[in-house]
């Protein structure tokens, strides 16, 4: 156990030189800590070297060829050794290699983890055939991330991305993090643009046949014009007025706003395309968007998230709500300065 804590203090910073007799400095000591046959102590020393500054592979005190033999839990943070920065990964390329193809799902986590701010063509050959082969969930997902945050210098790392996050109907979390990655790319409009299709596709927007005339339901009546039951309902003509309003705000939003643009434009959108919200909650949040148009601070930001956050509460955060907090408040969030 002192082992562990000494590791443990180093990793943090708090390890103070010339603790242990000797000539050894801290990474020297650390050195020493991985070959322990403690696997445990193996393990957090290893994990206390990815903390360094400019590692180097020479530190630590388990030689390349013998990564295989160590347990799982050792191996996963040798792969994070081993991706520390771009010099590490191009100078072990052979290393990264076969820790992709690493038998135990533990150690090949620690090797897509250590990737997801990385990336080369060569790296980008280990992502994808990783990818490719790769069963587990988690670690699947860790790439995704990595290919949508490095969408727009790969464009197949985009088609991936896009191809899965259509597939992934349902899992919020894999959406929420790919958003996230993506947020700052081109990739994140297209993202974006999915999320809306399929409220629309789900049936939020029906086309319903009644009496010879053709009603898109919500209120447009093609032989009549707009229709709410048969008469006019002054709060939907509040909420087109408020929309209405918050659409001018965007789009006398200066040129240099363009994400911050393009996404308020999205939220209106989808407030107009999914009649399912509830009337107050649209109200709100198309002022907030409004507010957040007009006067670009963070605390029309913060209140444009509040708006959608009691939104989805109040909704019970399922349906059209739901999915417009998704993929709205990790951008919002990103917007933050």
């Amino acid at each position: 156990m002192a082992l562990k804590w000494l590791a443990l203090l180093d990793g943090y910073g708090r390890l103070p030189q010339g603790i242990v007799r000797g000539n050894l400095d801290n990474i020297g000591i650390m050195t020493e800590l991985n070959k322990h046959d403690n696997h445990d102590v193996s393990e957090y020393s290893v994990w206390a070297m990815t903390k360094l500054q400019e590692p180097n592979i020479s530190q630590l005190g388990i030689a390349p060829q013998d990564f295989p033999a160590q347990p799982p839990q050792v191996r996963r943070w040798l792969h994070r050794f081993i991706t520390k920065s771009d010099e590490i990964i191009l100078e072990n390329l052979d290393l990264v290699r076969e820790a992709s193809v690493d038998n135990h799902p533990r150690s090949r986590e620690g090797l897509a983890l250590g990737l997801a701010h990385h990336y080369s063509l060569e790296i980008q050959q280990v992502v994808l055939s990783m990818y490719e082969r790769e069963i587990d969930d988690t670690i699947r997902r860790s790439l995704l991330e990595h290919m949508a945050r490095f969408s727009s210098a790969a464009p197949v790392y985009g088609e991936v991305v896009r191809e899965e996050f259509h597939s992934s109907v349902g899992e919020n979390g894999t959406r929420r993090n790919i958003l996230a990655a993506s947020f700052d790319k081109p990739l994140f409009s297209a993202l974006q643009r999915i999320v809306a299709e399929e409220e629309i596709t789900k049936g939020f927007l029906k086309i319903q046949s009644s009496s010879g005339s053709t009603t898109l339901f919500g209120g447009i009546n093609m032989s009549t014009g707009p229709v709410f039951n048969g008469t006019v309902n002054a709060q939907n003509l509040v909420i087109g007025d408020m929309i209405n309003s918050a659409n001018n705000y965007i789009q006398n939003m200066s040129s240099d706003r363009v994400a911050e643009k393009e996404l308020y434009s999205n939220i209106v959108n989808f407030l107009e395309n999914n009649p399912e919200i509830d009337e107050d909650v649209k109200n709100n949040i198309a002022s907030s968007v409004k507010s957040a148009a007009e006067n670009p601070s963070n605390k029309t930001k913060l209140d444009l998230v509040e708006a959608i956050t009691i939104g989805s509460s109040a909704m019970g955060a399922v349906g059209a709500i739901a999915k417009l907090a998704e993929f709205a408040l990790p951008a919002i969030h990103h917007l933050l300065s």
